[in-house]
């Protein structure tokens, strides 16, 4: 099962009681599942992206575009981050990335990776169900499905820019409630990034800073993340006003 990153191959085949996967730098990295081997593979691509976006400061966040706006969704895992850029994609909004993006010099990019929905967000996206038999999938820890998701398998555009961040949004989990959107002060909006940065090339001073350049150069926000149809219409109306 050969896969190829950044001009180099990776290769990954059966061995005693589990899998060798060969990286391009020679090194072979035992695995006892595929599951083992496909994570060991995704951190050595992880670390080819980063080596080539240094110097970078990586936030955990998903972004997505509306009307040329860069709108940037940032939460802890579980807070519905997720399944939220889902639904804004089936909404009219144009995805760059569900995973992270990258801070550089030359302005924020996202990672290129397809969305990963759980199995146990799909009652919240019924708009996927016509594509399910058709998506990707690997089983986690607890054998629950997690789907791979590319919004051109939905006949939908995925095109990945590099340009500033126009619109920040801290999530906050409202699970059951209603989701309502308030501003977020930039003190509180650093605080808030830090947790969910990684620091590369350049040292933890350049990095505060790239993380204090956004919050400069952003509108911020803070979203109670509640139900989906009302955090649509919040981002929806922040999404498309101008800076």
């Amino acid at each position: 099962m050969p896969h190829e990153a950044a001009g180099e191959t990776a290769a990954l085949a059966a061995s005693g009681d589990g899998w060798d996967l060969r990286l391009p730098d020679g090194c072979v990295r035992h695995a006892l599942t595929p599951p083992h081997a496909r994570d060991l593979l995704y951190r050595r691509i992880h670390t080819i992206e980063s080596a080539e976006q240094a110097p970078f400061v990586s936030l955990h966040a998903a972004t997505l575009r509306l009307d040329g706006h860069r709108l940037v969704l940032v939460g802890d895992r579980g807070s519905g981050k997720t399944t939220l850029a889902a639904a804004l994609v089936f909404d009219g909004f144009a995805l760059e990335g569900d995973e992270a993006i990258y801070l550089t010099p030359a302005g924020a990019i996202a990672r290129p990776r397809s969305m990963r929905i759980k199995q146990a967000g799909l009652r919240l996206l019924p708009q996927l169900a016509p594509y399910l038999d058709r998506l990707p999938y690997y089983l986690d820890w607890l054998d629950r499905k997690i789907f791979a998701f590319d919004p051109r398998a939905a006949g939908l555009a995925w095109r990945i820019d590099r340009g500033p961040i126009h619109h920040l949004v801290l999530i906050e989990p409202n699970h059951g409630g209603r989701s309502v959107v308030s501003p977020l002060a930039e003190s509180a909006a650093v605080a808030a990034l830090l947790p969910h940065a990684t620091f590369g090339d350049g040292g933890g001073g350049r990095s505060l800073g790239a993380i204090a350049a956004v919050a400069r150069g952003a509108h911020l926000h803070r979203l109670a993340l509640g139900d989906l149809p009302n955090a649509i219409r919040h981002l929806r109306r922040i999404g498309a006003d101008a800076k």
